[in-house]
């Protein structure tokens, strides 16, 4: 959506110049190692990665046995890859056509098991087994059909696309791993499917937008429900409004202000008023749960979000739920970070970044004395008729240097902007 905020040559990795972005090098590290977790015979993908010795050492291996039970291929995490390869292939196609077509033989033959393995298969072990794969297998689908146009595909979407939405007063993702989003980016969509994502797409994001302005800190939590990863649902929901917007082309200032007003909470408009971003602020983040504090080097690299606060598994931090937060290398339920949050952070930054900057024209001269030069004086001359308002005809035909009708701080900025400056 934004690609004039990345570029090559942006981030100094090894890759830069290669005439790819360089987010798109650091994403292809993770969609290689996506690529070797496939079987080659069934197509199904293995969930992680781990040591011999229960996580803690040892030889790493692939994690596919349970008891008795080996080469056990997960249909959700199956499911996953399916979805994020098949999107890659569209995006990676501008650079490398050879990648991009590895990467959608990839998904179609994973799409192949999962219709093979109509049941859910889950994982043998790891931290995110899961009992339900549909969400996974909807995302799955959505994003092949709209690469590939296979019937199969659009078969499940249409046969599935009301099991896996999110109420429209939860604080859920709305099109679950963006397979909403794929199936609307798609040719040919079945027109029911396609009304029923717009009427449900549209009270959700107008849930959310209305939890915002009513938000004291502006942002989407409600009632001080302030739980593990809180920064990602502030962050993800104005992210999931943008793109739902930009898809029924329905933007808005009031979706422009939940977007902004999130990141503010973010870089310092909470009660803390701590920056949860590493390297952006002065009080911002200096230490994160566990990953750089024993490499022996001072600080944490900038750029790097963590979950945020939490009331329930961080209760005895504060009495407060929006204060239940311990910055500590030693505290994991509110100092945790993740990638996934993190391109959270990188994708509403991108969308900031994105927004033209106009700074207004003054439509009267700043030099208020007409004495040559934009200084103090002019400074005094108009704090002594600060708070004046249209009406005060004598004072804003001179000194409302923005025409906004009233004389206000901005109209002080103006002049501060350019303050010395001599007029020619």
């Amino acid at each position: 959506m934004y690609p004039e905020v990345f570029y090559d040559n942006q981030n100094n990795i090894p890759e830069s110049g290669n005439g790819v972005p360089d987010i798109l090098d650091e994403v292809r590290w993770e969609l290689e190692w996506i690529l070797k977790m496939q079987d080659p015979e069934s197509g199904g993908f293995y969930c992680c990665v781990t040591f011999t010795d229960n996580f803690s050492g040892g030889q790493r291996v692939i994690m596919d046995k349970k008891d008795n039970i080996g080469n056990i291929k997960s249909t959700n995490d199956t499911a996953a890859a399916v979805g994020v390869l098949a999107q890659a292939s569209l995006i990676y196609s501008k650079y490398d056509p050879t990648f991009a077509n590895e990467c959608l033989d990839a998904a179609k033959r994973g799409w192949t098991f999962l219709l093979q393995n109509p049941d859910n298969i889950k994982a043998p072990g790891g931290a995110y087994a899961t009992d339900n794969d549909e969400c996974s297998r909807f995302f799955a689908a959505a994003s092949l059909y709209r690469a590939t146009g296979d019937s199969s595909c659009h078969d499940y979407v249409k046969s599935n696309y009301k099991k896996v939405y999110s109420s429209e007063y939860g604080d859920g993702s709305f099109g679950w791993e963006n397979g909403f989003f794929n199936y609307m980016k798609a040719k040919n969509r079945d027109s029911d499917v396609e009304s029923w994502f717009r009427d449900s797409f549209t009270k959700w994001a107008n849930n959310k937008i209305n939890r915002v302005k009513n938000n004291p800190w502006g942002n989407v939590i409600e009632y001080g429900n302030y739980y593990w990863g809180s920064n990602s649902v502030i962050l993800g929901c104005p992210r999931e409004v943008l793109l739902g917007s930009a898809i029924f082309g329905i933007n808005s200032e009031e979706v422009n202000m939940m977007a902004l007003s999130s990141l503010n909470w973010i870089l310092g408009a909470n009660p803390m008023r701590k920056s949860f971003v590493s390297g952006y602020g002065d009080d911002c983040i200096k230490e994160i749960f566990d990953t750089w504090s024993q490499d022996g080097l001072p600080g944490i690299p900038k750029g790097i979000m963590p979950g945020g606060p939490n009331k329930y598994n961080g209760a005895n931090i504060s009495i407060f739920p929006a204060k239940c937060y311990m910055e500590s290398a030693a505290e994991f339920t509110t100092n945790e970070h993740t990638t996934g949050w993190n391109s959270l952070l990188v994708f509403m930054a991108a969308y900031v970044n994105s927004i033209p900057i106009s700074t207004p024209t003054p439509q009267k001269s700043p030099d208020l004395n007409k004495d040559g030069v934009i200084n103090l004086e002019d400074i005094i001359l108009i704090a002594k008729v600060f708070n004046s308002v249209r009406g005060d005809d004598e004072y804003i035909a001179s000194y409302d240097l923005n025409s906004d009708g009233s004389i206000n701080m901005a109209d002080v900025m103006i002049i501060v902007k350019v303050f010395n400056t001599i007029i020619s």
